[in-house]
């Protein structure tokens, strides 16, 4: 997908990062850019489409481990993840409750499992996390 979005995305102040979401940490990647003289951004928002299977995981990473927080995530999940975590039912997990502790959430839409290739057998859902000052 890296080739793909370089070509649809040119000379657009967009970073496309080719590493293991779990273990970056992105203001390490954002200093090593910067040696190498690309600017250094001061905020920067993650967008994705993630494994389903490690969804608490990955926005824990970002909403807590790393030492540089993004602004903003727009993430597309499983929509019963993401009712859970937008907990509208006021029953809480505690994945819902980090969230909602660090960032503003709001639902932006439902995605048809068909318009996935191959097509899952859920429905997606896309968050945005305005993380909080």
């Amino acid at each position: 997908m890296i080739v793909l979005l370089e070509k649809r995305f040119p000379n657009q102040n967009i970073h496309i990062y080719q590493n293991d979401v779990l273990k970056v940490d992105i203001s390490n990647t954002l200093h090593q850019e910067n040696e190498n003289s690309i600017s250094m951004p001061g905020e920067y928002m993650v967008y994705g489409n993630i494994p389903y299977y490690i969804t608490s995981p990955i926005l824990m990473h970002f909403l807590c481990d790393v030492t540089h927080v993004p602004t903003a995530m727009h993430i597309t999940m499983q929509k019963e993840v993401a009712e859970r975590i937008l907990a509208r039912d006021k029953k809480h997990s505690i994945l819902s409750l980090a969230c909602h502790l660090v960032a503003n959430i709001s639902k932006i839409c439902d995605i048809h499992p068909n318009n996935f290739v191959p097509v899952p057998k859920v429905w997606s859902t896309c968050l945005r996390f305005e993380l909080k000052k």
